[in-house]
């Protein structure tokens, strides 16, 4: 339907996480910890105990003369977060969930309960997942790294999950922990909620994927249910934010990250299956409306050509170094190799990654 930009626009839509977008896109989740809400937007504080100096790598000269394509290498954070205001209405900081009559009815345990009611008191929305895709007209290449949710990173004093940065901090001190984290300049962000997912993906009308296991879990404090079957199958908006907020993996070559930058690959495939730059930016405009972005209508007619290039170049995914363990809560985590990150994103950066 449109082209590669159109795909990794749309694409964290949900993207991810964020989409999970996505994840609007996009935590750990165990499919999906909804419970959550903008806070109020603060002074941002270092956004991480590491020195980074932005240096750039430019890639040897082997001789080969590849023809110019217009446009300008950048990397873009697609944030996938569990917004959902049209379903929920106790997003307000002067709700306590005990006075709510509709939350005592539900059959939930009471730690459910404890951690939604004497943590928060109100529902606070959260960075579920994060994408990060880069663009490199240089290497002629698309990578893509997911960031869970559930990273421990330093702010706010302490230790945080670096998915709550998203309703404590806002987005933009959200783009600056990221950037901490990986030593990547972070150009433009697009951030989706999981409502937001569901209609920029039938924008697409649908995208064929292979789902990598049997996904089924409810959840009533959460009003969700999920029911996907294993193997290929295509998918609506409805099923792809189902698919990009399951969180109950077993084996180890199946985990959320892969799955979300799977389907983002997979949804870019579809979109540069067009070839009328006309109607791609007829979609861009359609869906800009549905997400929040920095990204302009400028920015897409001047990188066109290389977003149409997505087909041709090599594109694959940069895992994260860290590992998935429990806290002393019982809470799944994710424990990040910051240095390790950084060196592994060195030899990747961007022309424009020096800093000015």
């Amino acid at each position: 339907m449109l082209s590669a930009f159109k795909n990794f626009l749309i694409t964290f839509g949900i993207s991810v996480t964020i989409f999970g977008f996505i994840a609007y896109f996009t935590v750990s989740y165990a499919v999906g910890a909804m419970t959550s809400t903008p806070g109020e937007v603060g002074v941002p504080d270092d956004p991480e105990d590491t020195d980074i100096s932005f240096e750039t790598i430019v890639p040897p000269d082997n001789g080969d003369k590849l023809p110019e394509t217009k446009g300008k290498s950048f990397n873009v954070l697609l944030i996938g977060t569990d917004l959902q205001e049209s379903k929920f209405d106790d997003y307000s900081p002067d709700l306590w969930f005990w006075e709510l009559e509709q939350y005592e009815r539900l059959e939930v345990s009471e730690g459910t309960l404890a951690k939604q009611s004497g943590l928060f008191k109100y529902r606070t929305a959260e960075a579920d997942s994060m994408v990060v895709m880069r663009v490199d007209k240089e290497r002629r290449e698309f990578t893509f790294t997911y960031i869970p949710g559930n990273m421990i990173v330093l702010a706010e004093g302490g230790e945080v999950e670096i998915g709550t940065l998203y309703g404590s901090k806002g987005v933009d001190f959200l783009r600056q922990k990221v950037e901490a984290v990986t030593g990547l300049r972070i150009d433009y962000h697009i951030c989706i909620s999981v409502e937001e997912i569901e209609a920029v993906i039938d924008e697409f009308d649908w995208v064929d994927f292979n789902v990598p296991c049997d996904m089924q879990y409810e959840d009533e404090f959460q009003d969700l249910v999920i029911d996907l079957k294993k193997g290929n199958n295509r998918l609506d908006g409805s099923e792809a934010s189902q698919l990009l907020r399951f969180n109950g993996y077993t084996g180890n070559s199946e985990n959320r990250g892969t799955t979300t930058v799977k389907y983002i690959m997979a949804l870019m495939s579809r979109a540069a299956s067009v070839s009328n730059k006309t109607s791609v930016a007829q979609l861009y405009e359609a869906i800009y409306k549905l997400v929040d972005t920095n990204l302009t209508v400028d920015f897409l007619f001047e990188n066109i050509d290389l977003i149409f290039s997505y087909s041709d170049y090599k594109n694959y995914e940069l895992t994260y170094p860290g590992k998935y363990t429990v806290d002393n809560d019982g809470n799944k985590i994710f424990e990040p190799e910051i240095k390790n990150a950084i060196n592994m994103f060195y030899s990747y950066r961007l022309p424009h990654d020096i800093k000015e």
